[in-house]
């Protein structure tokens, strides 16, 4: 039971990070010399 309101918990957390990243704009757009083409979130792995 603890692992699964650890879970939970965990869970909103992200999500309340990923509601403050694209408030503050926290997120890295690559550019033409990349090989990456999607827009990340700082942070995020």
């Amino acid at each position: 039971m603890i692992y699964a309101f650890i879970t939970l918990l965990l869970f909103i957390l992200l999500l309340g990070y990923f509601r403050i990243a694209d408030r503050f704009n926290i997120i890295d757009k690559p550019n033409n010399r990349s090989s990456h083409t999607a827009i990340t979130i700082r942070g995020v792995v």
